[in-house]
């Protein structure tokens, strides 16, 4: 039997961007008349026309939460700012009308600002809504639209809207969970990463997938790089991107290293000397260490601590962009860095670093 009742289309959200933009245009020209900037003839009465466009157009849906406040013996936010907003707006329309023309007070420009501020403030909140409910979207978007039911020796494929407390269902290899529950047989190990947001889990997986090197990579060094981008980083894509250097010792120099670093007359000598000096760290190898190294170089070298550093990160990584470079040395470890920089090097006396 088909239904025959009828739904109430979703109300539209109401345009808080364009109509802050909006006001907000109108209000600048109304406080350069209110402050007398402009000799213009019925002065007062373009001042009343503008702000009434703001207030009582723009600002509708502040007025409508206002008047709710009002009716529902509720006060809240709405309600002291509708009082501000009206206050200001009609004790400027009563000075019109019973004050002398020539000199009322007015604060239309006043009304104005409050009636912007509040839509722009609206606007800010209704983002921020809109991003939760999209990033709700793509977690529910991750629930799989079918589940296999097991009923006695049967199984059959149904949708997930139709699973039901007590049903029996049957998860393969590689296939995800549909729904909580109670593994009542079998065994195995469960990706867990969604919910508990091990960040070392999902870079394994995406680079499995996306990157072919990635299987050559050592994953103590990618547990130990990871920590550095984290924070940098949004989408698998970009992790990935950051990552790309590390995934292979054979890895490539951007133009703009080449350019800007690799390329100078005393790159290759001081890299010389910054292999040579990091080599022989005897102690502990971590970030002050490798931080005083880099120092050190630079001191003797009679050039900035800055320079240094540019130049070994994109030695190391092929990149003038990148992760704390002490922390990445660190994380690289003395044989790898070395090796790189030794690699660099070469690069550099084969003529191989120039920039196209």
């Amino acid at each position: 039997m088909a239904s025959s009742c009828c739904h109430t289309p979703p109300a539209k959200p109401i345009p808080y961007g364009p109509y802050s933009l909006y006001s907000l245009l109108l209000s600048i020209p109304l406080h350069h008349l209110s402050m007398g900037h402009a000799h213009i003839p019925y002065n007062i009465y373009i001042q009343l026309l503008i702000s009434s466009i703001v207030v009582l157009y723009f600002g509708f849906p502040i007025l409508k939460f206002f008047w709710k406040s009002i009716q529902s013996i509720k006060p809240d936010m709405f309600t002291l700012l509708g009082f501000g907003i009206l206050t200001a707006y009609f004790y400027s329309l009563f000075g019109i009308v019973f004050s002398r023309p020539d000199s009322p007070t007015l604060f239309f420009d006043a009304a104005g600002a409050i009636t912007t501020l509040v839509l722009a403030g609206q606007w800010i909140e209704q983002r921020s809504g809109e991003k939760l409910q999209s990033a709700l979207k793509k977690l529910l978007s991750l629930t799989p639209p079918t589940a296999r039911l097991l009923s006695g020796s049967t199984e059959k494929i149904i949708p997930w809207s139709e699973i039901q407390p007590g049903q029996h269902l049957l998860v393969l290899p590689g296939e995800t969970i549909p729904t909580d529950g109670k593994i009542l047989e079998g065994h195995s190990s469960v990706e867990e990463s969604i919910l508990t947001g091990d960040f070392q889990k999902f870079a394994d997986e995406y680079l499995r997938r996306t990157r072919p090197a990635a299987s050559q990579m050592d994953p103590a060094l990618l547990r130990r790089l990871l920590p550095l981008i984290r924070e940098k980083v949004r989408t698998g894509r970009e992790m990935a991107e950051w990552l790309d250097p590390y995934l292979s010792e054979e890895y490539d120099y951007s133009d703009e290293a080449k350019k800007k670093q690799l390329g100078a007359p005393e790159a290759g000598k001081w890299l010389s000397a910054l292999t040579t000096t990091l080599a022989g760290i005897s102690g502990s190898w971590d970030d002050a260490s490798v931080e005083g190294a880099c120092k050190k170089v630079a001191e003797e070298a009679g050039a900035k601590p800055a320079k240094v550093i540019h130049l070994a990160r994109a030695a190391v990584s092929g990149r003038t962009v990148g992760p704390s470079l002490f922390g990445l040395l660190t994380a690289l470890g003395k044989e790898r860095v070395v090796k790189r920089l030794e690699r660099t090097q070469k690069q550099i006396a084969g003529g191989n670093l120039v920039a196209a």
